[in-house]
């Protein structure tokens, strides 16, 4: 199962704006963030791994 989404834009101010009241729908919010890059998380308990699980990376950019 994938637990990401990744979108490019041109805009990235706009579309942050944007996906920040979408995503705010579902309890979403602002997890990271650094220049032309966003990522949203429900729960910030959802990125840390179960025990004896592979090491994963979580992402998504606007």
């Amino acid at each position: 199962m994938k637990g990401y989404i990744t979108q490019g834009t041109n805009d990235i101010d706009r579309a942050a704006a944007f996906y920040d009241a979408v995503l705010a729908e579902i309890g979403a919010r602002r997890y990271m963030e650094s220049e032309g890059f966003v990522a949203w998380v429900v729960s910030p308990k959802l990125l840390s791994k179960p025990p004896m699980a592979k090491p994963r990376q979580w992402a998504m950019a606007a």
